[in-house]
């Protein structure tokens, strides 16, 4: 049976290195309990490496290490993961990596004695070359013959250590006295010409759903076979319904080759077995997707739809297809929370919702050109009771445990309060109305940030009470200030538009950047971007621009509010609030047209024309009809006066006016 460990990097785009294998946030990889691999991060650009995270069988050598080894055991197996493994950056400096001695780089002499190859920690070694090592760090090193030779030991000298100096695949430590400024010693592998008797051959289903053949031999889950060394093995897949054929992985070839897409594939059988060729399927392209939530949301937990990861966002979506049976799990969940139900909505259909391993089926009588419906997995939590660390002119700040507002998290939730009420003086300003106080949707009556001190994720969302982000992300001054900068617009236009039609959900404005899933939110993503610039955060910002290169639906409001400040933007939610539009009961193209027209006749400026440039370029442009219906909606002929009693909803007076429509 093949095991698996979880992986997950903070930040989520970063990777790390598992062996031969790339890590990233959210993936899982084949690992073999009780062997060693290599270990090693791969820090973004402008980030350096902090530390290892571990949960359940998953064991690393030294955790502060950016290059060390980890095993694996099946104490925390749960028919997923055999636990989790993390590799957490923190932003600022460049690169990571270890060094040694004082500023000295060091390196071992390396030479191959016969017909094979090896490896250090996953870098190629060359007969007459160096390999550049860290004095004291344990090292994997991994012979392979050549086809028809075998491996015949190690050989080393001066301050190198080899744990087994018989076996092809071994650890390596190194002194600092045997260096003569050019090598620390020397490490040889020896090969044998000739040798190597049958070998035993695993072939294995790894991923999806099919079967493998080899030598007569056909298995939908793992077999074995036998071969020697220089026989031609033809190894095919055959996928099951609803399937299609991936990728081959492994091998005991001459190469060996790692994976490849060709099937059927022969090979060359070596000398280096026991060995595995997997293959993989795929699922057949889903027609559908289903909206996927977590609550709460700041605990960060995902779950499992078949093999897909899912998360929790405004337009975090899983693909899906109507009528099959998915496995559907909550395999591993954050310290402090246990499950509880799931709860569903329109054509999601769970079998058992009291329990965290069941199934779920899907139809398309939910489908609304977004998700089938919602599936929420809801959590319950053990964590103490939100406590209130810090007062600010707008935002309050709540710890699960105040004790732990001090040191560096204290002082970044400090710049953070302080960046927070600076973006709602200036989108107050620019929108010409405030957050209501005391806040109507708020037990406490205030604007609320709920930081889970204890997460040291990065990750966060926002919601009635405010925002929410964990300790990870409030020291992470990129993540920090986009996010609450981002969040609070989506609050401002929020209690005004209650459904806002350039964000997440709005078929037409995710068809302007299709690269992003979830979409990226447009408009509150431009407005950060404002305000960034204008706080003294020009860094950030341009680094935003550069992320949403290719977005043209930010490329759009952000160019109209450089070339046109916030006066269109201004006029629209003004006409938004006195109107008591309620954009939420409108469907697309219809609500992103009202914006338009609304934005066009309050400033006479030509939004419509603007707006449907962009439009043309993805193959959304809003038909005249469309147009002419919002203007019906909004401008009711022949020309009379009115009075409107506007409903205070938004905190800030407004009184009641006469208005002339023509």
């Amino acid at each position: 049976m093949p095991y698996y460990v979880c992986t997950y990097t903070n930040p989520t785009n970063a990777t790390f290195q598992l062996g031969g294998a790339q890590g990233r946030d959210g993936g899982r990889i084949e690992v073999v309990p009780g062997q060693t691999y290599a270990l090693s991060a791969n820090p973004l650009s402008g980030y350096t490496f902090s530390n290892w995270g571990t949960a359940r069988g998953v064991h690393v050598a030294n955790p502060n290490a950016a290059t060390t080894t980890v095993t694996f055991d099946t104490s925390g197996w749960d028919g997923t993961c055999l636990g989790n493994l993390s590799a957490n950056y923190t932003s600022g400096g460049g690169g990571g990596g270890g060094g040694g001695g004082g500023g000295t780089v060091y390196y071992v002499c390396t030479y191959v004695n016969g017909s094979g190859s090896f490896t250090i920690g996953g870098l190629g070694a060359s007969n007459g070359g160096r390999v550049q090592v860290v004095p004291g760090q344990t090292y994997i090193i991994i012979a392979t013959p050549s086809p028809n030779n075998s491996f015949s030991g190690w050989g080393t000298a001066r301050s190198v250590t080899v744990a087994a100096p018989s076996s092809p695949n071994t650890t390596v430590i190194f002194g600092t006295a045997g260096w003569d400024g050019t090598c620390l010693g020397n490490l040889t592998a020896n090969f044998t010409a000739g040798g190597g008797g049958a070998q035993s051959i695993t072939i294995q289903v790894a991923e999806g759903q099919g079967q493998i053949s080899a030598k007569g031999q056909t298995t939908s889950s793992s077999t074995t076979i036998t071969s020697t060394p220089g026989e031609s093995v033809t190894y095919s897949a055959t996928p099951a319904s609803g399937y299609v054929f991936d990728r081959f992985e492994g091998g005991p070839v001459s190469g060996p080759f790692t994976s490849t897409t060709s099937n059927p594939v022969t090979t060359t059988t070596g000398t280096n077995c026991p060995c595995v060729v997997k293959a993989y399927f795929k699922a057949v392209a889903a027609a559908y997707y289903v909206c996927t939530y977590v609550r709460p949301s700041w605990s960060n937990a995902t779950f499992l739809i078949g093999s897909e990861i899912a998360r929790d966002c405004q337009g975090c979506r899983v693909p899906v297809n109507a009528g099959p049976s998915y496995s559907l799990k909550a395999p591993s969940l954050p310290a402090g929370f246990t499950f509880d139900r799931w709860e569903t909505a329109r054509g999601v259909n769970v079998a058992d919702i009291r329990s965290p391993n069941t199934t779920v089926t899907f139809d398309a009588s939910g489908w609304d050109g977004m998700c089938l419906g919602n599936l929420t997995l809801v959590l319950s939590s053990t964590l103490p009771e939100w406590s209130l660390v810090k007062t600010g002119r707008y935002w309050n700040w709540y710890f699960h445990n105040p004790a732990n507002y001090t040191g560096n998290l204290k002082s970044a939730v400090d710049a953070l309060a302080s960046f927070a009420d600076s973006v709602n003086d200036y989108y107050s300003g620019a929108l010409g109305y405030s957050l209501p106080k005391p806040n109507p949707r708020s037990a406490a009556g205030d604007w609320m940030v709920h930081v889970d001190e204890l997460n040291t994720n990065i990750g966060g969302g926002a919601g009635a009470e405010g925002i929410g982000l964990t300790g990870g992300a409030v020291l992470d001054t990129f993540w920090s200030l986009s996010f609450t900068a981002h969040e609070i617009m989506n609050i401002f236009t929020g209690i005004v538009t209650a459904g806002w039609p350039w964000a997440d959900g709005s078929e037409i404005w995710r068809a302007l950047d299709p690269r992003h899933s979830p979409y990226v939110s447009p408009f509150p993503y431009a407005a950060s971007i404002m305000v960034l610039n204008v706080t003294g955060h020009s860094d950030i910002a341009s680094r935003k621009i550069s992320d949403a290169s290719g977005d043209l639906g930010v490329s759009l409001l952000y160019g109209i509010m450089q070339n046109y400040g916030w006066t269109p933007f201004k006029a629209l939610m003004e006409t938004i609030r006195l109107l008591q539009i309620d954009l939420a009961s409108l469907t697309e193209p219809l609500k992103t047209a009202v914006i338009m027209v609304i934005m066009a006749v309050k400033t006479g400026i030509d939004f419509i024309s603007m707006f449907n440039a962009t439009f043309v370029q993805a193959g959304v442009a809003i038909a005249q009809s469309i147009i002419d219906a919002a203007r019906l909606l909004i401008i009711t002929p022949p020309p009379i006066d009115i009075q409107i009693h506007v409903q205070n909803q938004s905190g800030t007076p407004v009184p009641n006016a006469s208005v002339s429509f023509t």
